[in-house]
């Protein structure tokens, strides 16, 4: 099987609002495709990479927009989020604060599956992909390459 989804031309405005209406748009397009425990794996991971975006990129200032995308292939079901940039990097952060109010978003997804992102400060594809099957381990990816994203 073969998906391939996106959250409209032009992107979404780059609001945290536009984050749950991303979540939704997936949910939507990818509901019957896959078992529910990955799909839940899915929306989470739509909603910590859409509002990283919003709130570390150029996309989250005034005029700023954001695209989702989703696919299912080879076994795969993997998101994406085409930003507008900025001039760091998305990391993991090391912060040990139990109870910080943010940081730990891209370490549960690393958790989760696997992550990566290319670009720069003028754009940006960040992505994260997990096996249909819960269980699964993934297959090695070179480096995370970007090459087999979306």
């Amino acid at each position: 099987m073969s998906i391939c989804v996106m959250t409209g031309r032009g992107g979404l405005p780059g609001t945290f609002a536009s984050v749950e209406h991303a979540r939704h748009l997936i949910a939507d397009a990818l509901a019957g495709c896959l078992p529910g425990e990955v799909l839940d794996d899915v929306l989470l991971a739509v909603g910590e990479l859409a509002a990283n975006a919003v709130r570390h990129t150029a996309s989250g200032h005034p005029g700023g927009t954001f695209t989702v995308l989703a696919g299912i292939k080879d076994g795969l079901v993997q998101v994406a989020v085409l930003d507008q940039g900025a001039p760091g990097c998305p990391a993991i952060t090391t912060s040990t604060e139990l109870f910080a109010p943010s940081g730990r978003g891209l370490a549960m997804l690393a958790e989760l599956g696997e992550w990566g992102w290319i670009g720069s400060a003028r754009a940006r594809l960040t992505w994260w992909r997990c096996p249909l099957t819960p269980a699964a381990s993934l297959p090695a990816a070179p480096g995370g390459s970007a090459a087999e994203a979306l």
